[in-house]
């Protein structure tokens, strides 16, 4: 699942300048954690492997089965997610790094991704946002107004985010 480690997992660890890993569970929006072992980091990288594919699936399944169920199940996801991350940090001793500051510099450096794969996630971005505008325009009364606003505010983000990367991606190729 090199895929699941390039997109979630790998964004949650950088090198800070003495070469020791952190630990941003949160990413840009959280403190970082000084992780002292490698045994740590992978107990760690599994922890957020299994957590990513968890949620993924728990909010889509529950997308599938009734967009409501959707909207509810994104922040439940999160807090048990919060909770057993406050878990894993006891467990494993982890301390707040002093330059806890998430550098997005570095994470534009470390992109390992194909331009393809960055062009299809912006146009899926681009083509899931057009279904939720048209639907949403179109004023269908079966669609609930708060799964319209769900949906948006998960795929700007995406295709912001894989615009951005594709930018990144495009300068770093020179072209």
């Amino acid at each position: 699942m090199q895929w699941l480690d390039k997109i979630f997992v790998n964004q949650s660890f950088q090198k800070d300048a003495t070469g020791k890993t952190l630990f941003y569970p949160w990413g840009f929006f959280g403190k970082g954690y000084l992780v002292e072992n490698e045994a740590a980091e992978q107990v760690l990288r599994r922890f957020i492997r299994v957590s990513e594919i968890l949620m993924l699936v728990g909010v889509i399944g529950a997308f599938i089965l009734n967009p409501v169920w959707g909207v509810i199940a994104l922040p439940v996801s999160v807090g048990f997610f919060w909770l057993a991350l406050r878990k894993m940090v006891a467990k494993q001793k982890l301390k707040i790094a002093k330059s806890s500051k998430y550098s997005l510099q570095y994470l534009a450096r470390s992109i390992s991704y194909k331009r393809l794969v960055l062009v299809i996630l912006s146009l899926t971005g681009i083509i899931l946002l057009a279904i939720v505008v048209l639907v949403a325009g179109a004023g269908d009364p079966d669609a609930p107004f708060w799964s319209m606003i769900f949906a948006l505010i998960v795929f700007v983000p995406v295709l912001i985010w894989s615009v951005y990367l594709l930018c990144i991606k495009r300068r770093q190729d020179g072209k």
